[in-house]
Protein backbone atom coordinates (compact mmCIF):
# COMPACT_ATOMS: atom_id res chain seq x y z
CA UNK A 1 0.00 0.00 0.00
CA UNK A 2 3.01 2.31 0.28
CA UNK A 3 3.37 4.84 3.03
CA UNK A 4 0.23 5.65 4.99
CA UNK A 5 -0.15 9.07 6.62
CA UNK A 6 -2.07 9.15 9.88
CA UNK A 7 -3.92 12.34 10.59
CA UNK A 8 -4.40 14.04 13.89
CA UNK A 9 -3.29 16.60 16.41
CA UNK A 10 -3.88 15.98 20.09
CA UNK A 11 -4.85 12.40 19.23
CA UNK A 12 -5.73 10.19 22.15
CA UNK A 13 -5.44 6.42 22.06
CA UNK A 14 -8.99 6.01 20.78
CA UNK A 15 -8.25 8.22 17.81
CA UNK A 16 -4.99 6.45 17.04
CA UNK A 17 -6.97 3.22 17.16
CA UNK A 18 -9.20 4.35 14.33
CA UNK A 19 -6.23 5.59 12.33
CA UNK A 20 -3.98 2.56 12.50
CA UNK A 21 -6.78 0.00 12.24
CA UNK A 22 -7.49 1.05 8.66
CA UNK A 23 -4.31 -0.12 6.95
CA UNK A 24 -2.14 -3.20 6.51
CA UNK A 25 1.32 -1.71 6.83
CA UNK A 26 4.14 -2.20 9.31
CA UNK A 27 4.33 0.49 11.96
CA UNK A 28 7.56 1.99 10.67
CA UNK A 29 5.86 2.94 7.38
CA UNK A 30 3.44 5.37 9.02
CA UNK A 31 3.86 9.07 9.64
CA UNK A 32 1.75 11.46 11.67
CA UNK A 33 0.58 14.83 10.41
CA UNK A 34 -1.25 17.64 12.15
CA UNK A 35 -4.92 18.31 11.53
CA UNK A 36 -4.48 21.92 12.61
CA UNK A 37 -7.30 24.04 13.99
CA UNK A 38 -10.01 26.53 13.09
CA UNK A 39 -8.51 29.39 15.10
CA UNK A 40 -4.78 28.84 14.74
CA UNK A 41 -4.31 27.08 18.10
CA UNK A 42 -3.92 23.33 17.45
CA UNK A 43 -4.12 22.45 21.15
CA UNK A 44 -7.83 23.35 20.98
CA UNK A 45 -8.62 20.70 18.38
CA UNK A 46 -10.03 17.26 19.22
CA UNK A 47 -10.32 14.45 16.68
CA UNK A 48 -13.23 12.07 17.28
CA UNK A 49 -13.47 9.76 14.23
CA UNK A 50 -11.76 8.86 10.95
CA UNK A 51 -12.75 6.95 7.82
CA UNK A 52 -10.67 4.65 5.61
CA UNK A 53 -9.71 7.57 3.33
CA UNK A 54 -8.09 9.43 6.22
CA UNK A 55 -10.83 12.05 6.55
CA UNK A 56 -11.20 13.16 10.16
CA UNK A 57 -13.97 14.85 12.13
CA UNK A 58 -14.23 16.26 15.62
CA UNK A 59 -14.35 19.78 17.00
CA UNK A 60 -12.10 22.80 17.21
CA UNK A 61 -12.28 26.23 18.80
CA UNK A 62 -13.49 28.58 16.09
CA UNK A 63 -12.38 32.13 15.43
CA UNK A 64 -13.96 34.33 18.06
CA UNK A 65 -16.32 32.56 20.46
CA UNK A 66 -17.51 29.00 20.05
CA UNK A 67 -16.57 25.47 19.15
CA UNK A 68 -17.33 24.07 15.71
CA UNK A 69 -17.39 20.66 14.05
CA UNK A 70 -14.76 20.21 11.36
CA UNK A 71 -13.90 17.97 8.45
CA UNK A 72 -10.22 17.36 7.74
CA UNK A 73 -9.71 16.16 4.17
CA UNK A 74 -6.78 16.27 1.73
CA UNK A 75 -4.64 18.21 4.18
CA UNK A 76 -7.22 20.94 4.81
CA UNK A 77 -9.43 21.54 7.85
CA UNK A 78 -12.93 22.82 7.03
CA UNK A 79 -15.29 24.54 9.46
CA UNK A 80 -18.69 22.81 9.23
CA UNK A 81 -20.42 25.62 11.09
CA UNK A 82 -23.42 25.12 13.36
CA UNK A 83 -27.22 24.95 13.24
CA UNK A 84 -27.36 28.57 14.39
CA UNK A 85 -25.75 28.42 17.82
CA UNK A 86 -22.17 28.70 19.06
CA UNK A 87 -21.39 25.00 19.44
CA UNK A 88 -21.17 21.93 17.21
CA UNK A 89 -19.14 18.74 17.23
CA UNK A 90 -18.60 15.91 14.77
CA UNK A 91 -18.95 12.46 16.34
CA UNK A 92 -18.85 10.04 13.38
CA UNK A 93 -17.89 9.97 9.70
CA UNK A 94 -18.70 7.53 6.90
CA UNK A 95 -16.78 6.39 3.82
CA UNK A 96 -18.19 9.25 1.70
CA UNK A 97 -17.05 11.88 4.21
CA UNK A 98 -20.54 12.62 5.57
CA UNK A 99 -20.31 13.73 9.20
CA UNK A 100 -22.86 13.10 11.95
CA UNK A 101 -22.81 15.10 15.16
CA UNK A 102 -24.62 17.55 17.40
CA UNK A 103 -25.04 21.31 17.36
CA UNK A 104 -26.77 24.11 19.22
CA UNK A 105 -29.54 25.82 17.31
CA UNK A 106 -30.22 29.57 17.48
CA UNK A 107 -32.61 28.92 20.40
CA UNK A 108 -29.96 26.98 22.34
CA UNK A 109 -31.42 23.51 21.73
CA UNK A 110 -29.02 20.65 21.01
CA UNK A 111 -29.88 18.75 17.83
CA UNK A 112 -28.33 16.05 15.68
CA UNK A 113 -26.97 16.95 12.27
CA UNK A 114 -25.57 15.35 9.17
CA UNK A 115 -23.15 17.34 7.02
CA UNK A 116 -22.77 16.52 3.32
CA UNK A 117 -20.15 18.41 1.31
CA UNK A 118 -19.79 20.90 4.15
CA UNK A 119 -23.52 21.68 4.40
CA UNK A 120 -25.13 20.93 7.77
CA UNK A 121 -28.69 19.59 7.96
CA UNK A 122 -30.80 19.38 11.15
CA UNK A 123 -31.99 15.76 11.53
CA UNK A 124 -34.82 16.50 13.97
CA UNK A 125 -37.92 15.85 11.88
CA UNK A 126 -39.97 14.79 14.92
CA UNK A 127 -40.07 18.16 16.68
CA UNK A 128 -38.66 16.76 19.96
CA UNK A 129 -36.75 18.81 22.52
CA UNK A 130 -33.28 17.64 21.52
CA UNK A 131 -31.42 14.81 19.81
CA UNK A 132 -27.92 13.36 19.77
CA UNK A 133 -26.30 11.44 16.90
CA UNK A 134 -23.99 8.55 17.82
CA UNK A 135 -23.14 6.76 14.57
CA UNK A 136 -23.48 6.89 10.78
CA UNK A 137 -23.26 4.17 8.14
CA UNK A 138 -22.00 4.38 4.57
CA UNK A 139 -25.46 5.05 3.12
CA UNK A 140 -25.83 8.07 5.41
CA UNK A 141 -28.26 6.57 7.92
CA UNK A 142 -27.69 8.01 11.40
CA UNK A 143 -28.44 6.43 14.79
CA UNK A 144 -28.63 8.10 18.17
CA UNK A 145 -30.96 9.40 20.87
CA UNK A 146 -34.14 11.47 21.08
CA UNK A 147 -34.89 13.43 24.26
CA UNK A 148 -38.64 13.80 24.71
CA UNK A 149 -40.72 16.37 26.60
CA UNK A 150 -41.59 13.72 29.19
CA UNK A 151 -37.92 13.28 30.06
CA UNK A 152 -37.62 9.87 28.40
CA UNK A 153 -34.82 8.99 25.97
CA UNK A 154 -35.62 7.03 22.80
CA UNK A 155 -33.26 5.46 20.26
CA UNK A 156 -33.63 6.73 16.70
CA UNK A 157 -32.47 5.94 13.18
CA UNK A 158 -32.86 8.03 10.05
CA UNK A 159 -34.18 6.73 6.75
CA UNK A 160 -33.75 9.00 3.71
CA UNK A 161 -33.33 11.95 6.07
CA UNK A 162 -36.46 11.19 8.14
CA UNK A 163 -35.99 10.43 11.84
CA UNK A 164 -37.68 7.24 13.08
CA UNK A 165 -38.36 6.69 16.79
CA UNK A 166 -37.30 3.08 17.48
CA UNK A 167 -38.90 2.91 20.94
CA UNK A 168 -42.17 1.01 20.57
CA UNK A 169 -43.25 1.53 24.18
CA UNK A 170 -44.45 -1.40 26.27
CA UNK A 171 -42.49 -1.68 29.50
CA UNK A 172 -39.41 0.07 28.07
CA UNK A 173 -38.65 3.23 30.06
CA UNK A 174 -35.66 4.47 28.00
CA UNK A 175 -33.61 3.39 25.01
CA UNK A 176 -30.34 4.57 23.46
CA UNK A 177 -28.93 4.08 19.95
CA UNK A 178 -25.22 3.20 20.07
CA UNK A 179 -24.05 1.90 16.67
CA UNK A 180 -25.28 1.12 13.15
CA UNK A 181 -23.94 -1.16 10.42
CA UNK A 182 -24.14 -0.81 6.66
CA UNK A 183 -27.23 -3.04 6.55
CA UNK A 184 -29.03 -0.38 8.61
CA UNK A 185 -29.21 -2.52 11.76
CA UNK A 186 -28.98 -0.42 14.91
CA UNK A 187 -27.76 -1.73 18.24
CA UNK A 188 -28.25 -0.01 21.55
CA UNK A 189 -29.69 -0.55 24.98
CA UNK A 190 -33.12 -0.40 26.57
CA UNK A 191 -34.08 0.10 30.20
CA UNK A 192 -36.77 -2.36 31.20
CA UNK A 193 -38.00 -3.23 34.69
CA UNK A 194 -34.98 -1.46 36.15
CA UNK A 195 -32.45 -3.40 34.09
CA UNK A 196 -30.49 -2.61 30.92
CA UNK A 197 -30.63 -4.90 27.88
CA UNK A 198 -29.02 -4.89 24.43
CA UNK A 199 -31.20 -4.58 21.35
CA UNK A 200 -30.73 -4.96 17.61
CA UNK A 201 -33.12 -3.77 14.93
CA UNK A 202 -34.29 -5.53 11.80
CA UNK A 203 -36.36 -3.38 9.44
CA UNK A 204 -36.41 -0.73 12.20
CA UNK A 205 -38.06 -3.13 14.70
CA UNK A 206 -36.30 -3.76 18.02
CA UNK A 207 -35.32 -7.26 19.14
CA UNK A 208 -34.21 -7.30 22.77
CA UNK A 209 -31.39 -9.74 23.56
CA UNK A 210 -32.16 -11.11 27.00
CA UNK A 211 -31.60 -14.80 26.32
CA UNK A 212 -29.32 -15.14 29.38
CA UNK A 213 -31.80 -14.93 32.25
CA UNK A 214 -30.98 -12.69 35.20
CA UNK A 215 -28.46 -10.46 33.44
CA UNK A 216 -28.14 -6.92 32.14
CA UNK A 217 -26.09 -5.96 29.11
CA UNK A 218 -24.95 -3.01 27.02
CA UNK A 219 -23.53 -2.98 23.46
CA UNK A 220 -20.45 -1.17 22.18
CA UNK A 221 -20.22 -2.07 18.47
CA UNK A 222 -21.85 -4.00 15.61
CA UNK A 223 -20.31 -5.53 12.49
CA UNK A 224 -21.67 -5.92 8.96
CA UNK A 225 -23.31 -9.29 9.68
CA UNK A 226 -25.09 -8.03 12.78
CA UNK A 227 -22.75 -9.50 15.41
CA UNK A 228 -22.62 -7.29 18.50
CA UNK A 229 -19.86 -6.78 21.06
CA UNK A 230 -20.50 -5.36 24.50
CA UNK A 231 -20.53 -6.22 28.19
CA UNK A 232 -22.85 -8.26 30.37
CA UNK A 233 -23.25 -8.85 34.10
CA UNK A 234 -25.54 -10.29 36.73
CA UNK A 235 -28.35 -7.81 37.42
CA UNK A 236 -27.14 -4.84 39.48
CA UNK A 237 -23.93 -6.69 40.31
CA UNK A 238 -20.39 -6.04 39.11
CA UNK A 239 -18.09 -7.32 37.72
CA UNK A 240 -19.09 -7.46 34.07
CA UNK A 241 -17.76 -9.59 31.22
CA UNK A 242 -17.25 -8.92 27.52
CA UNK A 243 -19.73 -10.63 25.21
CA UNK A 244 -20.37 -11.34 21.56
CA UNK A 245 -23.91 -11.80 20.26
CA UNK A 246 -24.48 -13.81 17.09
CA UNK A 247 -27.96 -14.25 15.60
CA UNK A 248 -29.39 -12.70 18.73
CA UNK A 249 -27.68 -15.12 21.13
CA UNK A 250 -25.25 -13.68 23.69
CA UNK A 251 -22.00 -15.53 24.48
CA UNK A 252 -20.03 -14.55 27.60
CA UNK A 253 -16.36 -14.22 26.55
CA UNK A 254 -14.99 -14.59 30.07
CA UNK A 255 -11.80 -12.88 31.22
CA UNK A 256 -8.00 -13.19 31.17
CA UNK A 257 -8.15 -14.71 34.63
CA UNK A 258 -9.34 -11.71 36.61
CA UNK A 259 -12.79 -10.62 37.70
CA UNK A 260 -13.97 -8.48 34.75
CA UNK A 261 -13.58 -7.72 31.08
CA UNK A 262 -15.12 -5.30 28.59
CA UNK A 263 -15.44 -5.25 24.80
CA UNK A 264 -14.57 -2.15 22.77
CA UNK A 265 -14.94 -3.15 19.09
CA UNK A 266 -15.64 -5.99 16.67
CA UNK A 267 -14.53 -6.59 13.07
CA UNK A 268 -16.33 -8.35 10.23
CA UNK A 269 -14.57 -11.62 11.08
CA UNK A 270 -16.21 -11.59 14.50
CA UNK A 271 -12.98 -10.84 16.37
CA UNK A 272 -13.64 -8.81 19.51
CA UNK A 273 -11.14 -6.52 21.27
CA UNK A 274 -11.22 -4.86 24.66
CA UNK A 275 -9.59 -5.18 28.06
CA UNK A 276 -9.66 -7.55 31.01
CA UNK A 277 -8.30 -7.91 34.51
CA UNK A 278 -5.62 -10.57 34.83
CA UNK A 279 -4.94 -12.97 37.70
CA UNK A 280 -2.48 -10.54 39.31
CA UNK A 281 -4.87 -7.58 39.09
CA UNK A 282 -3.32 -5.87 36.06
CA UNK A 283 -5.41 -4.68 33.12
CA UNK A 284 -4.47 -6.12 29.72
CA UNK A 285 -5.92 -5.68 26.26
CA UNK A 286 -7.29 -8.71 24.47
CA UNK A 287 -8.34 -9.93 21.04
CA UNK A 288 -10.46 -13.02 20.49
CA UNK A 289 -9.74 -15.92 18.16
CA UNK A 290 -12.61 -18.37 17.76
CA UNK A 291 -14.25 -16.90 20.86
CA UNK A 292 -11.12 -17.36 23.00
CA UNK A 293 -9.37 -14.33 24.54
CA UNK A 294 -5.73 -13.71 23.66
CA UNK A 295 -3.69 -11.43 25.94
CA UNK A 296 -1.92 -8.80 23.80
CA UNK A 297 0.50 -7.96 26.63
CA UNK A 298 1.94 -4.54 27.49
CA UNK A 299 4.96 -2.34 26.72
CA UNK A 300 6.43 -3.19 30.11
CA UNK A 301 3.84 -1.60 32.39
CA UNK A 302 0.83 -3.16 34.06
CA UNK A 303 -1.83 -1.72 31.72
CA UNK A 304 -2.92 -2.07 28.13
CA UNK A 305 -6.24 -1.60 26.34
CA UNK A 306 -7.28 -2.72 22.87
CA UNK A 307 -9.67 -0.17 21.36
CA UNK A 308 -10.16 -1.02 17.69
CA UNK A 309 -9.56 -3.77 15.14
CA UNK A 310 -9.63 -3.86 11.35
CA UNK A 311 -10.73 -6.53 8.88
CA UNK A 312 -7.27 -8.15 8.82
CA UNK A 313 -7.05 -8.46 12.61
CA UNK A 314 -4.68 -5.57 13.32
CA UNK A 315 -5.42 -4.26 16.82
CA UNK A 316 -4.67 -0.80 18.18
CA UNK A 317 -5.00 0.86 21.55
CA UNK A 318 -2.73 2.03 24.35
CA UNK A 319 -0.31 0.62 26.91
CA UNK A 320 1.88 1.83 29.73
CA UNK A 321 5.63 1.40 29.64
CA UNK A 322 7.82 0.39 32.57
CA UNK A 323 7.98 4.02 33.74
CA UNK A 324 4.19 4.36 33.70
CA UNK A 325 3.80 6.56 30.63
CA UNK A 326 1.04 5.74 28.13
CA UNK A 327 1.88 4.97 24.49
CA UNK A 328 -0.22 4.10 21.46
CA UNK A 329 0.17 0.48 20.34
CA UNK A 330 -0.34 -1.78 17.33
CA UNK A 331 -0.77 -5.55 17.83
CA UNK A 332 -0.45 -7.83 14.80
CA UNK A 333 0.76 -11.37 14.11
CA UNK A 334 1.26 -11.95 17.84
CA UNK A 335 3.62 -8.97 18.27
CA UNK A 336 3.10 -5.62 20.03
CA UNK A 337 4.51 -2.41 18.49
CA UNK A 338 5.04 0.93 20.22
CA UNK A 339 3.50 3.53 17.89
CA UNK A 340 4.97 6.44 19.85
CA UNK A 341 8.23 5.61 18.10
CA UNK A 342 6.69 7.35 15.08
CA UNK A 343 6.71 10.73 16.76
CA UNK A 344 9.33 13.30 15.89
CA UNK A 345 10.45 14.46 19.33
CA UNK A 346 11.84 17.68 17.88
CA UNK A 347 8.41 18.78 16.65
CA UNK A 348 6.58 21.05 19.14
CA UNK A 349 3.39 19.47 20.46
CA UNK A 350 4.26 15.97 19.28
Amino acid sequence: MGNRKCSGWKLGASMLAAVFASAIVHAQNYSIIQVGSLNGNPTNTYAAAINDSGQVTGYSSAAGFGQHAFLFSNGTIQDLGTLGGAYSSGFAINAAGAVAGQSHTATGALQSFIAHNGTMQDLNTLGVISTRASAINDSGRVAGDIYTASGATHAFVTDRGVMIDLDTGGNISNSHGVAINNAGQVTGLVSRNGDSHTFITNNNVMQILDNIEGTWSAPRAINSSGQIAGYIATVNTAPFHAFIATDGVIQDLGTLGGSLSNAEAINDLGQVVGYSYTVNGSTHGFVTDGGVMIDIGTLGGNYSRARSINATGQVVGSSTTSDGTSHAILYQDGALFDLNNLLDRTTPGS
